[in-house]
């Protein structure tokens, strides 16, 4: 996961509406936090179906926030398939429709993609979504149709494929969300030639909104030299995400070379310890400085 680095224009208008976005999210609860307390995982998606805990993947977290937080225009996720990115999707479909709705549009490489991402994931999100006004439950949906529907009664949401023009050229959104990113074609056709990168046709659609808006790509990687999350993450500021040694509390990024798949498990750089994959991935404090523990064992 990584902020995607842009250009400063310098003028005026343009900080006085990132000051604008930043004093009105100080008004917005913690996203995280907003999340464990309404989103339900769906049988339809999930075997532990239930209240949503960020303690179970502590690593989606992080990224969660950024997508949430102001002043992070893009943002760039490259992720491994089945570890929670369409997850971070619907968290962030339902805290936008429930604190700060906006037009959104979801692109994804083909139809049966978006079908599949309408009618299996945020259809079963929204129905078993916790959400209360004045102390009642509040009724999240308001599906017009499986391409087009309006979340929460507010916030009108677009899912298309990237492979046409017009799907791509509609009104302007707040929100856009590139999903597998890597298998989108190189260039969408219109009704008499080619026109040019699914990804700028639809980033225009953001203009409208200005600083306020929200970019997210997503993808899990694939062939290396063509990939584009890849290219999209080398372009960004390129953070990775850390994890705490079960033995020694280092930090490193877990890698191949590490990794003994037989035993399931990967080795600290640090204390050379081998650990398996549910101990790297618990969601553990940092370490105390030692002089904190020594206060602690005289006292």
């Amino acid at each position: 996961m990584a902020r995607k680095v842009k250009g400063s224009s310098g003028a005026a208008s343009d900080l006085f509406e990132r000051l604008s976005v930043i004093a009105r999210a100080e008004e917005l609860p913690d996203p995280t936090t907003w999340i464990e307390a309404h989103r339900r995982l769906s049988p339809e998606s999930s075997r532990e179906v239930g209240p949503f805990s960020f303690a179970r993947a502590p690593y989606m977290r992080e990224v969660q926030s950024a997508i949430l937080s102001p002043g992070w225009g893009e943002v760039v996720v490259e992720w491994a398939s089945q570890c929670g990115k369409s997850e971070l999707l619907l968290n962030s479909l339902l805290f936008w429709s429930a604190l700060d709705p906006a037009p959104g549009l979801v692109v994804v490489p083909d139809w049966k993609a978006a079908q599949s991402f309408s009618v299996d994931r945020i259809r079963p999100m929204l129905r078993d979504a916790v959400l209360l006004t004045n102390g009642e439950l509040r009724d999240p949906r308001a599906v017009d149709s499986v391409f087009h529907m309006t979340l929460g009664a507010q916030m009108p949401l677009t899912v298309v494929h990237a492979g046409g023009a017009s799907a791509l050229s509609m009104r302007p959104v707040k929100y856009l969300i590139f999903d597998e990113v890597s298998r989108f074609p190189g260039s969408v056709k219109g009704r008499r030639s080619d026109e040019g990168d699914p990804l700028g046709l639809a980033r225009i659609r953001t203009t409208t909104f200005g600083a306020s808006a929200k970019v997210i790509y997503t993808s899990s990687p694939v062939e290396e030299g063509s990939c584009r999350i890849s290219e999209l993450y080398e372009q960004s500021s390129r953070e990775r995400w850390h994890s705490r040694c079960p033995h020694c509390s280092s930090l490193q990024t877990l890698r191949l070379p590490e990794m003994d798949f037989q035993a399931m498990s990967c080795r600290c750089l640090a204390c050379g310890r081998e650990s398996g994959q549910d101990a790297w991935a618990m969601d553990r404090p940092k370490p105390r400085p030692r002089q904190a523990r020594l206060l602690d064992e005289l006292f």
